[in-house]
């Protein structure tokens, strides 16, 4: 569902519509299109003269208004307005000078995140871990006093109240700690793979691929990480809703907290299986 209207542009020094429709798949394949309703290709170079039209899962795309080069952009530069040439001066002068993060930030950053960790490691895991050692190989979420964290924005005031187009709190399995954060578990969904181990979310059950014998389809669970600096605060005391402790995070990575999503299943220490995860870089649009 689009939430409002936005466009982007993806730069590429490739011209061919090759590029242009690997560009469009992908765009589409991360999901993107339900957040932008228009995606713009901007060729460093010349574009070609024409290019076919392009569809990827129902999101249209026109080359003819949607591929630009900077010829296309001289155009429409020299028909803004004194005051939008001002702002986009602004915009590039800004883009190409960013602030440089003084040292000071950097290690105040370092310091809030570490005194967060230390908290939650103080009042989230359990005191004696010893006859849990084995356990926690295969299933780490049993070093926690608590199976799940409610996962607060700092800016929500309408708690418990909830908007589900764009959620300002979650009720989180917790997982396990990695080297800059928290992981927590999802339900996860269905994940389609071929023979080679080439792997893709399958898009619900009416996704045609679900019936080809060429590929094989189960369900996995998802991995969300929270780094310690997307977290302000750790309150343990349990909430009068949900009977859980509080964590207080930053929602600035598309309104939500994560920084990473993962997929794969998690380990079984009846079974004496490891957690496993799918490898990123096979990740791929299966036709």
């Amino acid at each position: 569902m689009i939430s409002h209207s936005l466009k982007i542009t993806i730069r590429s020094s490739e011209q061919n519509i090759q590029k242009v429709k690997q560009t469009v798949e992908t765009f589409v394949a991360n999901g993107l299109h339900q957040n932008y309703d228009q995606l713009f290709v901007l060729i460093l170079g010349r574009k070609q003269t024409r290019y076919p039209k392009i569809e990827s899962n129902g999101f249209p795309f026109d080359p003819a208004g949607q591929v630009l080069d900077f010829q296309d952009l001289l155009k429409q530069v020299t028909l803004m307005p004194s005051g939008r040439l001002h702002e986009l001066a602004l915009l590039v002068s800004r883009e190409n000078n960013p602030p440089k993060l003084k040292q000071n930030d950097a290690a105040a950053t370092f310091k809030r995140s570490q005194a967060i960790k230390k908290k939650i490691e103080k009042e989230l895991v359990k005191k004696d871990l010893h006859d849990l050692f084995d356990v926690i190989y295969y299933e780490p979420h049993y070093k926690f006093i608590y199976g799940r964290l409610m996962v607060r924005s700092v800016e929500d005031r309408k708690y418990p109240e909830l908007d589900t187009d764009h959620p300002a709190w979650f009720r989180l399995e917790l997982w396990d700690f990695y080297e800059y954060g928290l992981e927590f578990i999802g339900y996860g969904r269905e994940i389609l793979f071929d023979k080679d181990l080439r792997w893709d979310l399958l898009d619900g059950d009416n996704d045609p691929r679900k019936n080809n014998p060429d590929y094989r389809h189960e369900h996995f669970h998802s991995f969300m990480k929270i780094a310690f600096d997307e977290m302000v605060t750790y309150d343990p005391e349990t909430d009068g809703y949900h009977g859980y402790p509080s964590l207080y995070c930053h929602f600035r990575h598309d309104r939500e907290p994560f920084i990473e999503y993962t997929w794969g299943r998690m380990g079984n220490h009846k079974k004496k299986k490891s957690t496993f995860k799918f490898d990123p870089a096979k990740r791929t649009k299966l036709p």
